[in-house]
């Protein structure tokens, strides 16, 4: 109940970001280490990550604290094994990274994924906790989108976080011309 409590309050006072570009791939790993999932271990967890990616803004504390209840949820009583995966896309709307995070077993309890982002929902059931609405709420604060699904029974959770886009700066003026003042033979003739 204490750790229900802690999560309904973090639910309701989550800070503004602090906006920062960060390496995804990078981010992901620190919190499997931080959480003991590990790619060596008996509960594996397989990370497949697509080359380049580009950098996402997003503050980093809630962008861990987001992925880490995500995983911790996957992972279950059962420590089921996962697999992570980290691509990007390119839509007309500009560039994307999708993190997709998926349990390897299938759910032992049925849940509507939908359900998982209802805080309500979420307290009623003692075994899930408000990790996912919470996580939706980070992700969604920072431009990004969570989905939850089941594919062939296994739950899954895929995040969308919108890359920057760059754009380049337009060539500039040559600094003696944009400082010559304008005689008057200059103004009379325009």
């Amino acid at each position: 109940l204490d750790a229900l409590i802690t999560q309904l309050v973090e639910l309701v006072q989550q800070p503004e970001p602090d906006f920062e570009l960060v390496r995804l791939d990078e981010m992901l790993r620190e919190v499997l280490t931080q959480l003991g999932m590990r790619e060596d271990r008996e509960s594996p967890v397989e990370v497949e990550v697509s080359r380049p990616l580009p950098r996402v803004i997003a503050d980093p504390a809630q962008t861990r604290q987001a992925l880490g209840y995500l995983l911790h949820y996957l992972r279950g009583e059962d420590a089921s094994p996962l697999q992570v995966s980290l691509r990007g896309e390119s839509a007309k709307s500009g560039e994307t990274v999708v993190l997709t995070m998926q349990r390897l077993k299938r759910n032992a309890r049925e849940v509507a994924p939908d359900s998982l982002f209802d805080p309500l929902q979420a307290l009623r059931d003692a075994k899930g906790g408000l990790g996912p609405a919470i996580s939706r709420m980070i992700i969604e604060n920072q431009g990004g989108a969570l989905q939850a699904g089941l594919e062939q029974g296994r739950l899954s959770f895929r995040i969308y976080f919108p890359a920057p886009t760059l754009t380049p700066i337009p060539s500039a003026v040559p600094l003696e011309t944009a400082a010559r003042p304008r005689r008057e033979q200059d103004v009379s003739s325009s």
